[in-house]
């Protein structure tokens, strides 16, 4: 007979390493600055929003993309592992909603020059909004899972 507690430890060192791996990766720290993103209360219902801030939202208010879809696309889709849509053109003067509809938490940062966006961490039903008043284009990515990417393109 052999003593079964060597590949029980074994096994649960193992589960341990796994779990924390895991853990790792759904974790985010962002430093604060002048003018960073807030936090405000989930509203009963949309409302307009300062440039760059965070408000949870309600599943009453809809599935973003679908009313905002009619009116312009302003709004971007955090599903999947995926910005949706990933590319996005918008007159000047708009104001671009992202929604996380994940269960992962994600977070909506620029990766090129102008750095505008610069989201908190967003979690499940989280919004961020910013105001797009200059042309050009706008590269971002969740900084949680950088192979998460997107492109506001803002024309006159």
């Amino acid at each position: 007979m052999y003593d079964r507690s060597p590949l029980l430890r074994m096994t649960v060192v193992v589960l341990l390493v796994a779990a924390a791996v895991v853990c790792a990766g759904c974790t985010s720290s962002s430093s604060a600055s002048a003018g960073s993103p807030t936090v405000s209360p989930s509203p009963a219902l949309p409302q307009a929003t300062a440039p760059g801030q965070v408000s949870p939202s309600m599943s009453a208010m809809g599935t973003p993309g679908s009313a905002a879809a009619s009116q312009g696309g302003s709004s971007v889709a955090i599903q999947n592992f995926a910005y949706v849509p990933s590319a996005l053109t918008v007159p000047a003067g708009t104001t671009v909603t992202w929604t996380n509809l994940d269960s992962a938490p994600h977070t909506v940062t620029s990766t090129s020059s102008p750095s505008v966006l610069a989201s908190p961490t967003l979690h499940t039903g989280d919004t961020y909004h910013y105001t797009f008043t200059k042309t050009g284009s706008y590269s971002y990515q969740c900084t949680i899972h950088p192979f998460m990417t997107g492109t506001v393109t803002v024309t006159p």
